[in-house]
């Protein structure tokens, strides 16, 4: 409230502007106090007209309630779930102690300045407090240095999210090494125990049992297989290099179609072998996968005769190593010179190969401004890198695979010319 009386003499004249001006600026910073609260309390909510309000005396146990457009949404703040009233408390409280140090810093959340520790951050915390809120909490304090122990992949996964892999680092406890977010071992873990459920069981057979081979384009004079990959990026590749190889006049007796499903993977794709092979198919089945999973590896590939026959017209290999590579834990991207991963495209992104980095600190071994906390650049194999490498402006400079592959495939000016001879080992 203003003291009018202090401030205004019998004549209604205002006589202490001074006083006038410091009473108005306390009234702004307490309602910036209070919108730095509701900020808080509308990420948790994730809707921007959650607002604080007042309770009559009487009506309630709390004086507090909060409001969505206008109207009471939550009647008192004991009515919060156990994670919003951790979440609340937690970063309010960050608030608070700000305020006592410098109340100027404490109304502008992005210039506040501290350590804050957290032990068990996910403990109490619904999956989606874990996924998508507490995230976007961290980040109203950018400023702020949040050290935190969990034992979430949920929260490891939205952070990687929120974050697009930068401005965070993830340190395996015990070993004490910086780790990427699919190296976390509760992550493993928690896939592991996922794969066993009838949720991903029921996922795999969708799959199948919505697999229909008549949609294959035949050809009748030809032999018919269906090939299928353990990720988005390989498709594209292998389109891509049978187009060039039969425009290099290359010819073949067999029509294959590829056939592309929902965020594939390694596991999902070996138990797609272990369901197909249980029925006889109508046109064979070739699963291709990736050498960088050694445990993958000894499941679906047989050196004897350079793949697996899973029986009923299934079979798997895994990609040959072509002829200009010595590493064995090779993915799709080998199969292309280091001249053509290393092509920078208008953005000034690229993929990396892990031997570019010093194998102890990630800087850039002939580019000082550059360096990576992707841990691959700590393999004894020759890796690609498509995350997490840095200019001297944090800037992520890597290429993603994807938009790698989708340059090939869409012969992108710069990644037109590609030489795909070494793709004659799989075809």
């Amino acid at each position: 409230m203003i003291d009018f009386e202090a401030i205004i003499n019998q004549d209604n004249r205002i006589t202490n502007f001074e006083l006038l001006s410091n009473q108005i600026n306390h009234k702004l910073i307490l309602k910036k106090s209070r919108e730095n609260v509701e900020k808080i309390l509308q990420s948790i909510f994730q809707d921007n007209s959650i607002k604080l309000a007042v309770n009559y005396r009487n009506d309630s146990h709390s004086r507090l309630c909060l409001t969505k457009q206008g109207k009471i949404f939550i009647p008192s703040l004991d009515n919060l779930s156990s994670g919003q009233s951790i979440l609340f408390n937690l970063f309010a409280t960050i608030i608070r102690y700000a305020d006592k140090a410098d109340i100027n810093k404490s109304i502008q959340l992005g210039q506040i300045e501290g350590i804050v520790i957290i032990d068990e951050i996910d403990v109490h915390l619904h999956s989606d407090l874990q996924y998508e809120i507490l995230q976007k909490l961290i980040k109203l304090f950018p400023k702020v240095q949040f050290i935190v122990t969990t034992h979430s992949p949920l929260f490891i996964l939205g952070m990687e999210k929120e974050y697009e892999g930068k401005g965070f680092t993830i340190i395996e406890m015990q070993k004490g090494e910086t780790i990427t977010t699919e190296r976390f071992s509760e992550f493993k873990n928690s896939f592991d125990y996922y794969k066993k459920t009838k949720a991903f069981e029921d996922e795999v057979k969708s799959i199948v049992d919505n697999y229909n081979p008549s949609n294959v384009n035949s050809n009748n004079n030809l032999l018919q297989a269906s090939i299928w990959t353990e990720g988005k990026t390989d498709i594209k590749h292998l389109k891509a290099a049978l187009r060039w190889l039969k425009e290099k006049g290359e010819t073949y007796n067999v029509e294959v179609d590829f056939h592309e499903y929902r965020d594939p993977c390694s596991s999902q794709l070996l138990e797609m072998c272990k369901q197909f092979c249980k029925n006889k198919q109508d046109i064979p089945i070739i699963a291709i996968f990736d050498r960088d999973e050694p445990n993958i590896m000894k499941n679906i590939h047989d050196d004897s005769q350079g793949f697996k026959d899973w029986e009923n017209g299934v079979y798997s290999f895994a990609l040959p190593i072509p002829k200009h590579r010595e590493n064995k834990e090779i993915c799709i991207e080998h199969y292309y010179r280091d001249s053509e991963i290393q092509i920078i495209d208008n953005d000034k992104r690229r993929l990396f190969l892990s031997d570019e980095f010093h194998p102890k600190s990630g800087k850039h071994l002939s580019n000082p401004q550059l360096n990576t906390t992707d841990n691959k650049f700590k393999s004894n194999q020759l890796k690609i890198i498509d995350n997490k490498v840095f200019d001297s402006e944090n800037n992520n400079v890597a290429l993603s695979k994807d938009a790698f592959a989708t340059y090939i495939y869409d012969k992108e000016k710069g990644f037109n010319d590609f030489d795909f001879s070494a793709f004659k080992e799989v075809f």
